[in-house]
């Protein structure tokens, strides 16, 4: 998700499997909180779109310092969404449903 009005902040995740490999079922519900990560199109450190463009771009990475993202006094970075996601219905012949524990 695009963290506007930034032009190349964003938030996200990825490599994240709704299916408990270790028993083969669906979670019933999940929640994943995120990061922000810098697309490395733009100079800056803050949500700006006044920023120099990067040349050459640079690698995406996420944000661990800088700027507008801090969220306390010890500079911590700390989640800026969270996707929560519940599990409506299912075809019972294919695989069973498995509360995760961690929500």
């Amino acid at each position: 998700s695009k963290m506007a009005p930034s032009p190349d902040w964003f938030s996200g995740f990825h490599d994240f499997s709704a299916v408990n490999e270790d028993k083969n079922v669906w979670y019933e519900k999940f929640s994943i909180e995120t990061y922000p990560y810098d697309g490395g199109t733009e100079g800056g450190d803050t949500y700006s779109t006044q920023n120099t463009p990067t040349i050459p771009k640079e690698p995406i990475r996420e944000i661990r310092d800088g700027g507008s993202v801090y969220a306390n006094d010890d500079d911590d970075i700390l989640p800026v969404a969270k996707y929560t996601c519940t599990l409506n219905s299912y075809s019972a012949s294919i695989m069973d449903i498995e509360t995760d524990p961690s929500t």
